[in-house]
């Protein structure tokens, strides 16, 4: 289950002074699957400036956040698993 001790948030980054939230464009990586540090995992947008997010962990994705949707800085649009 995401959230265990070892697992890592993905959350929404700040990427600029004024930013409080991002729209979650698309996946690039597919529900549970197997992804190393680095690897391309999601796009958000914000002020129509769309930015990849790699992974910032090797792990197994959860999907939390659906695409299209907004959220706040910080808020976690999904996870990796660690065995």
């Amino acid at each position: 289950m995401p959230g265990g001790a070892d697992d890592v948030p993905l959350l929404v980054p700040k990427l600029g002074m004024a930013m409080t939230e991002a729209t979650l464009l698309q996946w690039l990586a597919e529900e549970d699957a197997p992804v190393a540090e680095g690897d391309p995992l999601y796009v958000i947008e914000t002020d129509k400036v769309e930015t990849e997010v790699a992974a910032p962990a090797p792990g197994r994705l959860r999907r939390v956040g659906a695409e299209g949707a907004t959220y706040q800085v910080g808020e976690a649009v999904g996870w990796l698993v660690t065995p």
